[in-house]
């Protein structure tokens, strides 16, 4: 809801651009923070953007070195800077 943009995944690393949308989106991150940044971006060029579900199964060995409680904020803060910055360059435009 906060970013405007009708995917239920902003993690997935999977994802395919085309050439000309690529180099019409400039993004200004160089952390993961990079796809979360692109989705909104090209949903503010207005590019389409579709979501193929992906299914995962569970681990077989070893264990994910993500901490949820710690990347989660850092996730949303991101997500309401992203999405105030780009819609705010939109209404000046």
């Amino acid at each position: 809801i906060l970013s405007g943009v009708n995917i239920t995944d902003f993690t997935a690393n999977f994802r395919a651009i085309t050439k000309n949308a690529w180099k019409n989106i400039k993004t200004t991150e160089n952390s993961n923070s990079i796809l979360l940044e692109m989705i909104i971006l090209a949903k503010v060029k207005g590019y389409k953007i579709i979501e193929i579900p992906v299914m995962f199964k569970d681990r077989i060995h070893g264990e994910s070195k993500i901490n949820l409680a710690k990347e989660a904020p850092k996730f949303i803060l991101k997500l309401i800077k992203f999405s105030t910055k780009y819609r705010l360059l939109r209404m000046k435009e």
